[in-house]
């Protein structure tokens, strides 16, 4: 084998090692990208389920204020002025809860959406470039 040879096949055994470490990285990647979804994906999914539970706590709430309302009126120790603002109070109350309620829906849902733009960018960027696909 003359050395032309050998400089060529060295050459190409060369270039053969370096494809396979680019497809070992763009591989690596890809695999942390998607982990990192993954895991905000579940992120977002346990703020829902605490969405969730401060819903059920805030419904909760409200009916026991209703409740402690309906007895207060029964009981004929309030006059009217008193009356409205307890009702007040509770329209207060009840605006607040709702407000910070829907903040946290709104945090979420734009988080949300951060993560399905990413997930739109990583698609993209695969279809662009076959070679990560291999």
């Amino acid at each position: 084998m003359n050395p032309i040879d050998w400089i060529t096949g060295g050459a190409a055994t060369g270039m053969f090692v370096l494809s396979l470490g680019a497809v070992a990285i763009s591989h690596g990647a890809h695999r942390a990208r998607t982990d990192g979804l993954e895991a905000d994906v579940k992120g977002l999914d346990e703020r829902v389920q605490a969405l969730e539970a401060l819903k059920i706590s805030v419904e909760g709430l409200t009916r026991g204020i209703e409740h402690l309302g309906e007895r207060l009126v029964d009981s004929q120790k309030l006059s009217g002025s008193e009356l409205a603002r307890l009702a007040d109070q509770l329209a207060a109350g009840q605006r607040l809860m709702d407000a910070r309620f829907d903040a946290m829906k709104e945090l979420s849902a734009r988080e949300l959406d951060e993560v399905k733009h990413g997930v739109r960018n990583i698609r993209q960027t695969l279809e662009r470039d076959p070679r990560v696909m291999a």
